[in-house]
């Protein structure tokens, strides 16, 4: 899976200009504190607006490489047990990562399953 991560970001480096890579960075961070205020709001994972944040997150994700319902699970999985994504996620709110993750799987289940 290290691999795919690997190739997958040099192929989305290696097209994208510098204003390109640093917007795509803004609206990462944004949909992360946007999916963080969500968690400390206690909406649960399966609330439609939460869902409409992953399917964003998907959508943008579609654009390189288009997941099935286990891929993008384990996406999320990875996110919790890559202790680089988990740091990153949970610097915006602790356990952001696992929010993340689970309402990855009740898109995956309800979107593409």
């Amino acid at each position: 899976f290290s691999d795919k991560r690997s190739e997958y970001k040099e192929k989305v480096t290696d097209t994208l200009s510098s204003e390109e890579t640093e917007r795509m960075q803004r609206e990462q961070t944004a949909a992360m504190i946007r999916m963080a205020e969500f968690m400390t709001a206690d909406k649960h994972v399966g609330d439609a607006a939460v869902q409409a944040e992953v399917d964003a997150a998907y959508q943008s994700i579609c654009q390189m490489w288009t997941p099935n319902a286990v891929a993008f699970k384990n996406l999320g999985q990875m996110y919790v047990d890559d202790p680089r994504f988990t740091a990153t996620y949970d610097q915006i709110a602790p356990g952001l990562a696992e929010y993340y993750r689970d309402a990855m799987d009740a898109y995956a289940d309800t979107r593409l399953s």
